[in-house]
């Protein structure tokens, strides 16, 4: 478990990610692609580990998105 005041949380989140991601590239075809969700908090981390993973040549774009509350 993980909790929000442990200053490792970010290094034990790369830990669990980076053999996930490596799975997944080795399932993904060579013309495949990848599709990611996360929020601000683990944004710049996951895109270092995919760097990593697949290359800083094979990044395409980010897309923001920010929910629209309606009141």
């Amino acid at each position: 478990m993980v909790d929000r005041d442990d200053l490792t949380r970010h290094d034990k989140w790369c830990c669990m990610m980076l053999p996930r991601l490596k799975l997944l590239r080795e399932l993904l075809r060579d013309d495949g692609a990848i599709f990611v969700s996360i929020d601000d908090n683990e944004v710049h981390h996951l895109s270092c580990l995919m760097d990593e993973v697949f290359g800083e040549d094979n990044f395409v774009a980010n897309v923001v998105w920010q929910k629209r509350y309606v009141s």
